[in-house]
């Protein structure tokens, strides 16, 4: 049998034998499962991706709220101290 690879650039399937032919199918089958399955794969970590984007996104803005309300307040200065008598 003929490599695969000169299977797969002959113009026609003239003059190959069935287990040649077969090959071939053979080969579009799994190539096609591969790639439904890489597609797959990509779409679900698209997903994930768009899911950790969007929490991110609301825990950035969480932080910006509480960093502004700290910014707004008022300082407080307390005197401490630090137990020695004087």
């Amino acid at each position: 049998m003929r490599k695969l690879k000169d299977l797969l650039s002959a113009e026609s399937y003239q003059d190959m034998t069935d287990e040649e032919i077969d090959a071939i199918i053979d080969y579009k089958c799994d190539l096609a499962r591969q790639t439904g399955e890489t597609t797959a794969q990509r779409s679900a970590l698209e997903e994930t991706l768009t899911r950790m984007q969007e929490v991110d996104a609301r825990s950035r803005a969480n932080a910006e709220a509480m960093f502004a309300k700290a910014c707004a307040r008022r300082p407080a200065f307390r005197r401490v101290d630090d137990g020695e008598e004087r």
